[in-house]
């Protein structure tokens, strides 16, 4: 099954200009499909290699930054959010993964981080970083009834010197400094 991913096309030929050695190897896909797809259409790439698209939320409050910790894995924490439904745009699985894991509608400010890595030899997410500007709101969400709370094993409000590792680590090392509230959007290949 083909799955296009549904963004605008400025964004995806930014994404593509900053991440060329990523996606050069991808020949260009059949009229009406994106270049970046579920199936590489490449000579070089296996047809068992795919990309996932993920949201994710930065939430800040108080100079505390809101993570979650994964029953899969708890050695370390990461932030709130999920992968891209069917249809969905990046904005709408971002308040979807928001409300169904914390409990609270959110106001979805700037994207701040477009993070891509290679997850085993078959799969390279992408990652797209979106500030929640409603902070506060999220102190104590998880006493909230959350649809998806099983999905988490602890949600955490970590200060940057609290010692909990996070991953991605450069978004890590960005909230250590406090880089992360820029103006621009930040590239992250880990």
């Amino acid at each position: 099954m083909e799955i296009e991913l549904g963004f605008q096309g400025s964004l995806i030929k930014h994404i593509e200009n900053k991440y060329a050695m990523s996606v050069a190897s991808i020949k260009t896909p059949p009229q009406g499909m994106s270049t970046l797809t579920s199936k590489c259409y490449s000579g070089c790439m296996a047809e068992d290699k795919k990309f996932i698209v993920r949201c994710r939320a930065v939430i800040l409050h108080e100079g505390k930054l809101l993570v979650v910790k994964h029953p899969h894995d708890t050695s370390f924490a990461a932030l709130p959010g999920g992968h891209l439904e069917w249809g969905e745009d990046v904005k709408e699985c971002m308040r979807r993964e928001v409300v169904e894991e914390l409990g609270i509608e959110p106001q979805i400010g700037s994207l701040l981080y477009v993070n891509t890595f290679l997850d085993g030899e078959h799969i390279q997410p992408i990652e797209f970083f979106f500030e929640v500007t409603n902070g506060g709101e999220y102190v104590g969400c998880e006493r909230l009834a959350r649809t998806h709370a099983h999905e988490l094993a602890e949600i955490l409000w970590v200060s940057p010197g609290d010692a909990v590792k996070i991953l991605p680590e450069k978004f890590a090392r960005d909230f250590q400094e406090g880089l992360i509230a820029a103006h621009e959007v930040r590239y992250i290949k880990g």
